[in-house]
């Protein structure tokens, strides 16, 4: 299991991602992004990936977000 940190400057657009295989310093990474990018037209999302390939949405900037 992996854990995502997806950042894209408009909704659809291509994304930035960070991955991390401890939670914690994705949790922080997903923070540290929303205080610089937590505005505008940016989307960011924090997504868990098991070893199988399923995708879970964590969190999701701005609130309320579909996860594409």
């Amino acid at each position: 299991m992996h854990f995502e940190v997806l950042l894209r400057f408009e909704t659809g657009g291509p994304a930035v991602t960070g991955v991390w295989e401890d939670k914690d310093t994705a949790l922080r990474k997903h923070r540290e992004q929303l205080r610089l990018y937590g505005g505008d037209s940016h989307v960011l999302e924090l997504v868990e990936v098991t070893d199988d390939g399923e995708r879970h949405l964590l969190k999701a900037w701005p609130p309320n977000q579909p996860q594409e």
